[in-house]
């Protein structure tokens, strides 16, 4: 079953006002390069962590700052988990 990206907005409209990327632009969400850019690294960064936890047992965030970073802009951005709940449902 393929569920969109574009799906979240749907179900969470304030998920668009919280995306510098998306808050400003006229494009549709399907156009969107930055959005279609942020939508592969949390693919990316979501199958990497998949694959450490399938070795390990656990996923070390401690040594992927990237994560780390983007927690701390999520936060800021006042990202709720409602909005990450939705990513687990989509993976």
């Amino acid at each position: 079953m393929k569920i969109s990206w574009f799906r979240l907005f749907e179900i969470i409209p304030s998920a668009a006002k919280r995306s510098s990327f998306l808050r400003d632009s006229s494009l549709l969400l399907e156009k969107n390069p930055k959005l279609k850019a942020h939508a592969m690294g949390v693919f990316v960064m979501t199958c990497e962590a998949a694959t450490q936890l399938r070795k390990t047992g656990k996923v070390d965030v401690g040594a992927n700052t990237s994560i780390k970073h983007l927690a701390s802009v999520h936060f800021k951005a006042g990202i709720a988990d409602v909005h990450f709940e939705f990513s687990c449902f989509r993976f």
